[in-house]
């Protein structure tokens, strides 16, 4: 899946590992039975599936994409380089061997503007990804589950 083509798919209950023989014949059931009551599939899944599947959710799979972004891509060094790769590949493109300080500062403006995520990015990716549908994260969010992942080792 990438962020750039459209989800498919909404929501996803799946096995994240081997499940015993027996766990989804007796669960499906009630899993349907609470649903079909409840008009809730998150609710059902969470009181008859929960501990044997994982559920993935389309705007939770988009927010942590953004966020790993940002923590791989989006700050401190991966961002130095990337903005200096392409301040370089400007150079190059225009021939430009020696640049002045004036020249570098022309360049790097636009690269810097070029390279900032910005609300205006998600809701672009969003619009894409969750085929028309908001994004539930807002930026301020997304550098905050970036924080979270980044904490927990799961950059």
């Amino acid at each position: 899946m990438s962020i750039t083509e459209p989800t498919p798919y909404f929501l996803t209950i799946a096995p994240e590992g081997e499940i015993a023989v027996g766990q989804l014949e007796a669960r499906l059931p009630r899993f349907y039975e609470y649903m079909l009551r409840s008009g809730s599939i998150t609710d059902a899944y969470d009181a008859e599936l929960k501990p044997v599947m994982g559920i993935f959710k389309c705007q939770a799979v988009f927010g942590k994409v953004v966020a790993t972004y940002i923590n791989n891509h989006g700050r401190g060094t991966a961002l130095a380089a990337r903005k200096e790769a392409l301040i370089s590949e400007a150079l190059d493109k225009n021939g430009v061997v020696a640049p002045t300080p004036e020249q570098l500062r022309q360049i790097r403006a636009p690269v810097k503007g070029h390279l900032k995520l910005d609300q205006a990015t998600i809701d672009r990716y969003a619009s894409i990804f969750l085929i028309g549908r908001k994004a539930a994260i807002d930026l301020q969010d997304a550098y905050a589950i970036a924080e979270a992942l980044r904490k927990d080792g799961k950059v």
